[in-house]
């Protein structure tokens, strides 16, 4: 199993995120841990796996590995759309959350999951992760736009959508504009919000 390079790409760049600051060499599930994340960089998605569970024999309480099988298990599930897989992911994202309640990185991702899915929970875990992080600029995004396609809360949407600029406008600004865009070709933006979207 292999992962396209762009796919890949942020395969690794999240699960460093995830990445423990635990630097001892002696801890067995540590050292798994990081080999998993080697083995991700070199694209061997099945050992990295292998891994990241070896890291769990080795220690039940370690968040981060539960959280980093629970992206793996979710970027295959989006990549072969395989529901077993996506019930996997879920499942070791909360485990993850249950060991580290305020891992707001992983209420992104469980967010983000439960949006492809089409669940509503996505809202309220886009809200956790902010609540827990209020600098996480792709949390605002998220719930920006469900607040104003979903809820058809403009104002809210629009206090999100501005945080999420305010914190990585080179990033992000681009991305917003195109989920407007089809807000605003839909006609679900109001007649006064149209004014401040074209400005």
């Amino acid at each position: 199993l292999t992962l396209k390079p762009a796919v890949l790409e942020q395969v690794v760049k999240t699960l460093e995120e995830y990445s423990t600051t635990d630097t001892d060499t002696d801890d067995p599930a540590v050292a798994y841990f990081h080999q998993g994340i080697f083995l991700c960089r070199k694209n061997q998605i099945g050992p990295a796996l292998a891994s990241f569970h070896k890291a769990l024999e080795s220690r039940r309480d370690f968040a981060e590995a539960f959280a980093s099988i629970g992206y793996l298990y979710a970027s295959i599930a989006l990549l072969f759309k395989d529901v077993v897989f996506t019930q996997w992911a879920a499942d070791f994202y909360r485990w993850a959350l249950e060991l580290r309640p305020n891992y707001s990185e992983v209420y992104l991702h469980l967010g983000n999951l439960c949006q492809s899915l089409g669940h509503t929970e996505a809202a309220d875990c886009w809200r956790r992760a902010i609540d827990n992080n209020p600098e996480l600029p792709e949390a605002h995004l998220k719930l920006s736009i469900d607040l104003i396609r979903r809820e058809k809360k403009i104002a809210e949407g629009l206090e999100h959508f501005e945080k999420a600029l305010a914190l990585k406008p080179d990033w992000i600004e681009a991305y917003a504009i195109t989920h407007f865009d089809d807000l605003y070709l839909e006609g679900q933006l109001e007649p006064q919000i149209a004014e401040y979207y074209e400005n």
